[in-house]
């Protein structure tokens, strides 16, 4: 390697980690709200034998996550000068490091010139930290060298789900791997941040107590305690102040910077923007895409058919494609990017069966769905039917969140129930802990019995768990003896 190239690794990596110097992650790099995955972090910090990777899309906030993981790591005692930040998609390092080994060169010049000592014979744990991995050639190679070496590294890496980093996490890191799953602000993310920014009197505190509630009760249901903490939530103080911002997080969604920034600027353009981003950087660049305005297209009528069953012969007509197995490898790219889920229909039996039968198809964030279909404030106060798409898709995201942050596993998905004689759907059934609840969204302040038939139907299968949720507009109820009606506001925040 040339001197000059050795300069401009060595002044790279310096900038990327100015607490060598001054010992202190710079204020510009954290934000004042911290994300309750920040916990989950810290606690796979003390494996080595585990690389921890934390997956999610295109700024749904893994980069200040992983700067407020270091800052805490400093803040805890750890010498600063064993904390390396490598940013995979730096122009810098990947124009001067021609051999395409960037991490392997990245690695050896901190040895050599900031921590002054072989990895092989350090004491202390060394923190390895690779943003947008999928970016850094044989990345996972040199992370599974460094593991089976046994050298004191902890690896945490992070990037955009791409196929990829995906392929890492198969072969060759399989079993080296803790996964932890970052979307965009959950509901209970939303209301912390309006609470701790704008001083809104919420009780958190009481509030993040009766989820933990909720979550140990999924685990051995009890109906008559599960309606007690519903009932706690939907009467704590400033109630009406959680509605209120329940409307705001359906309008806007999650996306950090958008939370951050939509009293101030057009986030519709921010929005726009991140997709365009997408598709130019994670696949266009990536994949073999012969008709990207098509791809574009798709994933505007994603959101148009959100919570409706899709037939690819119909979205390939529509986005101008002869070739239905085209549209599934799309569809596949923004499942792999994080931006669009699929739902199968459940089955007690024979789950292969549901690989060939309708699917279902979900958005990241509602946020993006008002953006792309140029939706406002007014078209969900006046209209009930597209409310309640944006409540379905709020639910889906947040039963699926539950189950992949507690599963650690990025293929979880939440199917449907189709009855096949009968017709009927039941939009969500959620498995977790061994037990199976149906959810059914009805975005309604008047919900008719024959209504619920299918739900009520399905309960009675002895596989259940015995509990079914109705998510509502605005109702707290109780039908019959195990099916409970709870308003969209505090389901999403119990999960």
């Amino acid at each position: 390697m040339m001197q000059i190239e050795l300069d401009n690794i060595l002044d790279t990596v310096k900038k990327l980690n100015p607490w060598f110097k001054t010992a202190e992650v710079p204020s510009k790099f954290l934000k004042p709200y911290v994300r309750e995955e920040l916990s989950i972090l810290k606690d796979t910090m003390q494996n080595n034998e585990l690389a921890t990777l934390l997956i999610g899309g295109r700024r749904v906030g893994k980069s200040v996550l992983m700067y407020q993981l270091i800052d805490s790591l400093i803040r805890s005692g750890v010498d600063p000068k064993k904390i390396l930040f490598v940013q995979g998609d730096n122009t810098i390092l990947r124009e001067n490091i021609l051999d395409k080994n960037i991490l392997s060169a990245v690695i050896k010049t901190y040895e050599k010139y900031i921590l002054d000592d072989d990895l092989s014979s350090v004491e202390d744990t060394v923190y390895i930290f690779l943003d947008e991995a999928q970016a850094l050639p044989n990345w996972d190679a040199e992370v599974k060298n460094h593991i089976d070496l046994k050298y004191p590294i902890k690896f945490l890496i992070s990037g955009s789900s791409s196929t990829k980093l995906r392929q890492g996490i198969q072969n060759p890191l399989v079993g080296r791997v803790h996964v932890t799953i970052l979307s965009p602000f959950s509901f209970r993310d939303f209301i912390g941040y309006e609470s701790s920014t704008n001083a809104l009197d919420i009780p958190l505190r009481e509030i993040d107590e009766l989820r933990d509630e909720f979550h140990e009760l999924l685990k051995a249901p009890n109906m008559i305690k599960i309606q007690e903490i519903v009932n706690n939530l939907t009467h704590v103080k400033n109630s009406s102040a959680l509605v209120n911002l329940f409307k705001d997080y359906a309008l806007y969604g999650g996306f950090p910077y958008v939370v951050e920034n939509k009293d101030k600027e057009d986030v519709n353009k921010y929005l726009r923007d991140i997709l365009q981003m997408t598709f130019s950087k994670d696949v266009l660049q990536e994949e073999q895409i012969r008709e990207p305005l098509a791809f574009e297209r798709l994933m505007v009528n994603i959101c148009m058919n959100i919570s409706g069953v899709f037939k690819l012969n119909s979205l390939a007509e529509k986005i101008g494609l002869k070739d239905e197995r085209t549209v599934r490898r799309y569809i596949d790219y923004y499942v792999d990017s994080h931006y669009a889920f699929v739902s199968l229909p459940f089955s007690f039996t024979n789950k292969q069966e549901t690989i060939k039968s309708n699917k279902k198809i979900y958005s990241i964030d509602s946020g993006v769905v008002n953006t792309l279909l140029f939706k406002n404030q007014k078209d969900l106060e006046k209209d009930t039917a597209y409310m309640g798409v944006i409540a379905e898709n709020i639910v889906h995201n947040a039963l699926l969140r539950f189950k992949q942050c507690a599963s650690g596993n990025i293929y979880d998905s939440i199917p449907h129930w189709n009855n096949t004689k009968t017709h009927r759907e039941i939009d969500f059934v959620f498995e977790t802990d061994g037990q199976i609840y149906p959810v059914e969204v009805k975005n309604k302040d008047t919900i008719r019995e024959e209504e619920l038939l299918e739900l009520d139907s399905f309960l009675t299968r002895k596989e259940l768990s015995g509990v079914g949720f109705v998510v509502t507009s605005s109702l707290f109820e109780k039908r019959g003896t195990n099916m409970l009606l709870v308003p969209t506001p505090i389901f999403s925040l119990l999960l």
